[in-house]
């Protein structure tokens, strides 16, 4: 076990960049530094679902800017959709498609 826990603490750090390194130092086993990189950069399970139910909202209410291009629509969608499979939420493909095709400006 002591030695899963070392390559374990030694494969987490040397993927820390070198510049964060230090702010990590205090962190002995590899449970409490992923621990607290994740709620570093992730936040906690309660601004976790908090961010979860913000994405579903912005994906409920995606649709064009005043003055903004396809392209502009587009990659705000890409981003969108992006983020809300970082945090596992799914829609179906129809939906996806519904969405952006519903989010294009009028003509």
């Amino acid at each position: 076990m002591y030695e899963a826990e070392s390559k374990a603490l030694a494969a987490i750090t040397m993927a820390l960049p070198q510049e964060i390194h230090h702010t990590f130092k205090k962190y002995k086993t590899a449970g409490e530094l992923w621990e607290e990189l994740q709620n570093r950069y992730e936040g906690n399970v309660g601004i976790r679902n908090s961010k979860s139910k913000l994405l579903k909202t912005q994906f409920s209410v995606f649709k064009y800017l005043k003055n903004e291009s396809l392209d502009d629509i587009i990659t705000r969608y890409y981003h969108l959709m992006t983020e809300l499979n970082n945090y596992t939420i799914k829609y179906t493909e129809a939906e996806i498609v519904e969405k952006l095709l519903d989010a294009l400006p009028p003509k």
